[in-house]
């Protein structure tokens, strides 16, 4: 997949609810879990995942966590714990599009494009207002040449979160390999507007 999947990703992880940081040493679950947070953010994972062991053996049942978790597996390829994680995040809470999403985003990293599909569709299914959920869809129909399908999650993406400079930029780029150039170079454009340096590199290449 593309490098907008690869970094929207991080955006998903950094849209779940996030605790402040609190006391140096973490004692308490909202501690654990604000340490955790803060080393996810800077791409620390197997760090993170020791604060997330410590805040989930005080609260078990927290699904938010539960999902955090999941990802920091997925990212440090231990993808059976990380099902394992989004699958409970599921039984306490069957539907959960949060988790729906996660594990999707899983099984891209395994390139089991089917089964991400399958959750990416259940989660739309489960909130329709669920952006990140039509952007992985349309990720995965761009790198299928399924442009017009691309473009038409794109712009409901967009439709819900009209900031997301990720957004912009895959569209961009559907539009581009639909040679609809000149929508396509607008979006990459908004994209940079919006803060994603990358589009103006592109623009360069794909815009004359």
């Amino acid at each position: 997949m593309q490098s907008y999947h690869f970094l929207r990703k991080y955006l998903f992880v950094l849209a779940l609810p996030l605790l402040a940081t609190g006391a140096v040493m973490a004692q308490s679950f909202e501690e654990y879990v604000a340490q955790g947070d803060e080393k996810a953010s800077n791409f620390n994972f197997e760090s993170a995942l020791i604060d997330y062991d410590r805040a989930l053996e005080l609260n078990p049942e927290s699904v938010d966590v539960l999902i955090k978790r999941g990802v920091a597996r997925a990212e440090v390829k231990v993808f059976d714990l990380a099902m394992a994680d989004f699958k409970r995040a599921l039984d306490i809470t069957p539907g959960n599009a949060k988790a729906l999403v996660a594990r999707a985003d899983a099984k891209v990293d395994q390139l089991d494009y089917h089964g991400a599909m399958q959750d990416y569709n259940l989660a739309i299914a489960s909130d329709s207002l669920n952006s990140q959920a039509y952007n992985g869809r349309g990720d995965i129909k761009l790198d299928r040449k399924d442009y017009l399908g691309a473009i038409l999650d794109y712009d409901k993406a967009i439709s819900i979160d009209p900031k997301d400079a990720f957004s912009f930029y895959a569209r961009g780029i559907a539009k581009i390999k639909a040679h609809r150039q000149e929508e396509g170079c607008l979006d990459l454009s908004k994209s940079g507007e919006l803060g994603y340096d990358q589009a103006y590199t592109d623009i360069k290449k794909m815009c004359k």
